[in-house]
């Protein structure tokens, strides 16, 4: 008997030990937070039929344990069941939190108390908020329950999600809950605070450079975070949508928009498209497909957009692979920006989201912190593509810079690097610019060919480098990308040299040693051509003189030593301008306007759509009783040196409305373009002058259009602009002249409202050179896009003619074309 009494007890406590292992114990006295699931079993409802009132006929044997094997790789698609027993000990009443994973829609919560009293719940995505939700929480996927002591509570949770696989099923203190959201909050906040930023500041990039690879970045990172925000329950809460299809579509065109941004930002960054029919036509099929998916978004259901989504995603990270083995295989070169950007997207997304569906999926762990690592992920990903992003375009800056300051043949600095080199001098000490020219060499490349011709001016670079590398009168350049040693190669034979002022004896050694460079070259090299070398020199001050003027007086003096056969000449007063007769026009500029000495030449330009006459160019003349016709290279300069060139161009203006009735009752319509210099925007007159016209003229103002030259936005952006700004208001339109021979050009573009861009004859005159071309393409281009007209000066060749009517040029300006006439010859064209 009494063994038998032993062994019921040992039953009884084996049964008990049994219901305790599959019921959670509450202690309400002490905090609580624990995960229901381990104590849980779950049914698959395949047929769909059960609900909260019948669910309850299944028998134990059909429900199963949480194994694993019920998550079903992430695509489940039949309602899921999950039943509990939580029993309560303690002495406290209070409430507590039932929270489940937070990106499930369509679940239903009862909680029936031992005893019969039943508590019901709606939660999930597409829930409105109600009274047993915690205020301030966004995400609805919780319930409040209050629980006595000592009571046994049975759990209830059905799910109709469309991917119902539940990542978490927790029970937690109300304040524990709540203080996790506040972190949470507060990280959110965080991250899109910085996470526009950097979109600001990608776009602002995209803005400066035109890249659309920032652009594409911009998109991509707000579609993530769009998708991220509204799958975690955020835009819900913020915009106050709790219909679930609204929010799926929402999430589907999040994730297609994502995709598209990423393959149009790997589709711009590839460099070889434009080479390869087959990678590019791939990229298209990839981006047709993103478009076809976002159509399909609107009409299919979610979880068929989805699967679409992934496997058009593996399509494209096989595409993806396919390209850069044959990019490697068939081009021999690898973009390592784009290498540099799979990496991130691989180090910093592929985990990440590892650990995201293993989070879903339950198989780790559901902290908060887990839960958020693709909103980490995602910022770490912008930072360091938004940087890869700056240095590749920081690259490409080198490089154009490269392409537009040096010399294609020597690598040695043109004229544009000198020029820039004069602009950012800060010194104030007299120099000496020397110009040496080398006869000869279009001979060596006619009769031997461009490779010798490359190898020789190689060989004249290093022979100077060499023997002059010591000599402490060369001033070192200060700007280190162009290199330290001053010697520019600025046209075909000559060879440009920066060194302090020269007295007799510097400069014979000078001399000397140059001379030394290309005679020890000319004897081991084609001995059987004869090399001559001529200098030209001209010292100044920088705070004096101009850029131009130094340039133009030692080409003056080079000029001289050459048709003199002088070895070295220095520009002297009576080369080139006479000062004295410098002093004379200045002087009598006012009473040589009076008297009607300066007139007016006006070259046409034609439409290259049907060889029209559109529009025409007028230009200064000046016959001077004393010295004849003086060419406007002179007395410009002249007049801008001496403040004079403000009262010019009122005259020429003046002059051009006097004549546009007449001339438009020939040629209705035509345009006429004046030049106007750099002082006359900064000019508060010029304005004003108009505004005296405008009563008498102002119906004309549209027909005018204004040629400014880029240089001059250097120097007053925002007194230049707001002038600008002033003649547009007035209906005058604005042309950039001589576009590209800055180099701010592209910069400027972004900035100044202008009309017209007006390409500089230097590219004109190098249109057969590919570089050239190239950049000629681009600037057209861009201009299209821009909504600019573009003209072209100094047309001068049927082959150009064709060339920019095929780039797609509207106006061509030219003596091919026309010569500069006078107003009665202009009218009598037909």
């Amino acid at each position: 008997m009494h063994k038998a009494f032993l062994l019921i007890l040992l039953l009884l406590s084996s049964l008990t030990t049994l219901v305790s292992a599959n019921e959670l114990v509450l202690d309400l006295d002490q905090k609580v937070d624990a995960q229901v699931l381990p104590h849980s079993r779950y049914h698959v409802d395949t047929t769909g039929s059960l609900t909260l009132s019948n669910i309850k006929r299944l028998g134990d044997h059909e429900w199963e344990k949480f194994s694993g094997k019920q998550f079903g790789r992430g695509f489940m698609s039949s309602p899921l069941w999950i039943k509990t027993t939580l029993r309560t000990v303690g002495q406290t009443e209070r409430e507590i939190v039932l929270q489940t994973h937070q990106v499930m829609d369509h679940m239903q919560l009862e909680v029936t108390t031992e005893g019969g009293a039943t508590q019901y719940f709606k939660l999930g995505r597409g829930t409105a908020p109600g009274p047993h939700h915690l205020k301030g929480v966004s995400n609805l996927n919780h319930a409040v329950i209050h629980l006595q002591p000592d009571k046994r509570y049975s759990i209830l949770l059905g799910i109709d999600s469309d991917n119902p696989v539940v990542g978490g099923f927790r029970v937690t203190d109300s304040n524990t809950l709540s203080q996790e959201v506040q972190k949470q909050t507060q990280w959110i906040t965080t991250f899109l605070l910085l996470i526009l930023l950097l979109s600001f500041y990608n776009f602002v990039i995209y803005l400066s450079t035109l890249n659309k690879a920032f652009l594409f970045h911009v998109c991509y990172v707000a579609c993530i975070t769009s998708y991220l925000l509204n799958d975690y329950g955020y835009l819900s809460n913020w915009l106050g949508i709790y219909d679930v299809f609204i929010l799926q579509k929402l999430t589907a065109f999040s994730l297609v928009g994502a995709y598209l941004s990423i393959v149009y930002f790997f589709d711009t960054m590839n460099e070889v498209n434009a080479e390869s029919v087959i990678i590019s036509r791939i990229n298209k099929l990839l981006i047709s497909g993103g478009y076809l998916l976002l159509l399909l978004t609107f009409i299919l259901p979610y979880e068929y957009v989805i699967r679409m989504l992934s496997a058009q995603v593996l399509i494209a990270v096989a595409a993806g692979i396919f390209n850069s083995i044959y990019r490697e295989k068939h081009f021999g070169k690898s973009d390592q920006t784009h290498q540099r950007i799979l990496r991130v997207l691989l180090i910093t997304l592929a985990p990440s989201v590892t650990l995201y569906m293993l989070n879903r999926l339950g198989v780790i762990d559901v902290a908060w912190h887990n839960d958020f690592i693709l909103f980490m992920s995602t910022f770490v990903e912008v930072v360091l593509v938004s940087l890869i992003l700056f240095v590749a375009v920081r690259q490409s800056k080198d490089d154009f810079k490269k392409e537009l300051f040096f010399n294609s043949v020597s690598n040695l600095p043109n004229g544009r690097a000198l020029q820039s080199h004069f602009e950012e001098s800060s010194a104030h000490s007299k120099q000496t610019l020397i110009q040496i020219w080398i006869s000869g060499l279009d001979k060596l490349e006619v009769a031997f060919g461009s490779d010798v011709y490359k190898h020789f001016i190689s060989e004249i670079k290093l022979q100077i480098q060499r023997r002059l590398q010591h000599n402490a009168l060369l001033i070192p350049l200060a700007d280190k990308q162009l290199g330290s040693f001053p010697l520019f190669h600025t046209d075909k034979n000559i060879f440009t040299l920066l060194c302090k002022s020269l007295d007799a004896n510097t400069r014979h050694e000078l001399q000397k040693q140059i001379s030394q460079s290309i005679e020890s070259i000319g004897r081991s090299h084609h001995k059987s051509l004869q090399f001559n070398l001529v200098i030209g020199a001209h010292d100044y001050i920088y705070d004096v003189n101009d850029f131009e003027t130094v340039v133009k007086n030692s080409l003056l003096a080079l000029s001289y030593g050459i048709k003199n056969n002088k070895k070295f000449k220095y520009y002297n007063p009576q080369i080139g301008f006479d000062e004295q007769k410098r002093v004379t026009l200045v002087n009598g500029f006012t009473e040589s306007l009076n008297n009607n000495e300066f007139y007016l030449l006006w070259q046409p330009q034609y439409r290259t759509r049907d060889k029209k006459l559109s529009g025409v160019e007028v230009l200064t003349r000046w016959h001077h009783p004393q010295y004849g016709t003086i060419s406007p290279e002179e007395f410009i300069t002249t007049l801008e040196q001496s403040q004079r060139i403000c009262d010019l161009s009122q005259w020429v203006i003046g002059e051009v409305f006097n004549q546009l009735p007449l001339l438009h009752e020939k040629h209705p319509g035509l345009e006429v373009s004046i030049n106007l210099s750099p002082q006359d925007l900064m000019d508060d007159r010029l304005v004003h002058y108009i505004d005296s016209l405008s009563d008498q003229f102002a119906q004309y103002c549209e027909f005018v259009t204004l040629e400014i030259t880029e240089s001059l936005l250097i120097d007053d952006y925002s007194r230049v602009l707001s002038t600008i700004e002033d003649l547009k208001k007035r209906g005058f339109k604005i042309s950039i002249d001589d576009f590209g021979s800055g180099y701010a050009s592209f910069a400027y573009l972004q900035k100044l409202p202008a009309n017209e861009l007006k390409i500089d004859k230097s590219y004109t005159d190098l249109y057969r050179e590919q570089t050239t071309y190239a950049i000629l393409e681009t600037i057209i281009e861009l201009a299209k896009r821009l909504d600019m007209r573009i003209v072209v000066e100094g047309i001068e060749h049927q082959q150009q003619i064709d060339l920019f009517t095929n780039l797609g040029a509207e106006r061509l300006q030219g003596w091919m074309l026309d010569k500069p006439m006078s107003l009665q010859s202009l009218m009598s064209k037909t």
